[in-house]
């Protein structure tokens, strides 16, 4: 993914004088190099995102106006969600072995935060079916600010974007049917893909998330083969290239051979089969 380093340089003082070595060091660090992967960037850069085009911020649309989205089944609703954060923590040392093999070791940890997280919003009242909104922009405050990672941050812009897609597709005042799950969806993903380069087939976590949004959509809301073909993106991931993500770092030939998915999408499949139950 693209990001930036900063590098700290120990420069001799003036009191280390006698010679010209931080001058010449200066130097140095303006001249213009001729190596293969560093181009010289001049003082003039482009400057930051603008606003507009900045990671949505999950506090930033958490006002008042989100209210008044309630489930079919307010209940079945906040249970569902404790079930998938229960059935995360559950899954912790399993995922966290995948990615010892596949990545870094942590994305067990990092989603099991997360699933603690959530389950305390449930017990404070914070996470309820009575305000579908609410509650998922809740989910995308406590990923941002507890699961941290590369995780944490696209599972808080999606659910940013998924609080934002039933606010624009549900009536206030009613209840968020399939059909607006389904468009909500498709723009939280479309928000995703924004911040990330990530496309399926990529062995990440996109690659079972996608295959359930578009399969949601396209069979008239059927969940449950929904999240089959998410389960089976993620096993698929077994047997793919890393194009981005954890396992692109990690030699293909031993997770092909070692038969390992990718952790982060195996995180999701784990959410949506328990998502329901």
């Amino acid at each position: 993914m693209p990001g930036f380093s900063i590098t700290l340089l120990l420069l001799p003082t003036e009191h280390e004088a006698d010679s010209p070595a931080a001058d010449y060091v200066l130097t140095l660090l303006d001249d213009k190099p001729d190596v293969p992967g560093w181009e010289w960037c001049p003082p003039t850069s482009p400057g930051p995102l603008s606003q507009q085009d900045a990671a949505p911020k999950a506090d930033e649309i958490s006002g008042a106006d989100l209210g008044g989205f309630s489930a079919p089944d307010p209940r079945a609703f906040v249970d569902g969600i404790k079930s998938a954060a229960e059935a995360l923590i559950k899954a912790e040392p399993e995922i966290t072995r995948m990615d010892s093999i596949a990545g870094d070791g942590d994305c067990g940890l990092t989603l099991k935060a997360g699933a603690e997280g959530v389950l305390a919003k449930i017990e404070s009242g914070d996470i309820t079916g009575q305000d579908i909104p609410r509650s998922i922009i809740t989910i995308a405050q406590v990923a941002e600010e507890a699961m941290g990672g590369t995780s944490g941050a696209l599972y808080s812009i999606f659910f940013s974007g998924l609080s934002q897609g039933l606010h624009a597709n549900a009536s206030r005042d009613a209840q968020v049917t399939p059909q607006v799950w389904a468009k909500a969806l498709k723009s939280a993903l479309d928000k995703l893909y924004g911040y990330t380069r990530a496309r399926p087939p990529s062995r990440t976590l996109v690659d079972p998330l996608e295959a359930f949004i578009q399969t949601y959509a396209a069979s008239n809301q059927d969940y449950v083969k929904a999240v089959t073909a998410a389960a089976e993106a993620a096993d698929h991931t077994k047997t793919l290239d890393a194009k981005a993500g954890r396992s692109a770092y990690v030699e293909g030939d031993r997770l092909k051979k070692e038969q390992i998915p990718d952790p982060g999408a195996w995180g999701v499949k784990v959410i949506l089969e328990n998502l329901s139950a």
